[in-house]
């Protein structure tokens, strides 16, 4: 667990190494770590965002942004890490040309095709 964090800044080349071994726990344990970090993103920003429409702020407009920002999929459900743990290692063995780009972009691209959300109108 003392090597998550370096694993969070590494490249897609690494993760797939991970990926391709029979214990995959490294990439589980990372795609779990960072479900649960944008699902506590996504509380304060459901916060603020509560409160901004109570107070009838402008606010909401850019809290909508931020809230596609922070995670731009939607997940289906049930045993989430590890079915997104397939989805990630999938996209990194089938997009040999974007593993250069952050771990945690990867995931995110990764999830957002695989799970997409409605649209969400960014009209104020």
């Amino acid at each position: 667990a003392l090597f998550l964090p370096q694993i969070a800044e590494d490249y897609g080349v690494r993760m797939l190494e991970f990926c391709k071994r029979s214990n995959r726990d490294i990439v589980i344990a990372y795609v779990s770590g960072a479900l649960e970090r944008a699902d506590m993103d996504l509380d304060t920003i459901a916060a603020a965002l509560e409160g901004a429409l109570e107070r009838g702020d402008v606010e909401k407009f850019g809290l909508k942004k931020a809230w596609i920002a922070v995670r731009n999929y939607c997940t289906p459900g049930g045993d989430v890490p590890y079915q997104a743990a397939d989805i990630f290692c999938d996209y990194l063995l089938l997009n040999p040309a974007q593993r250069r780009k952050a771990t945690i972009d990867l995931l995110d691209a990764s999830l957002s095709k695989a799970w997409p959300c409605p649209p969400i109108p960014t009209s104020r």
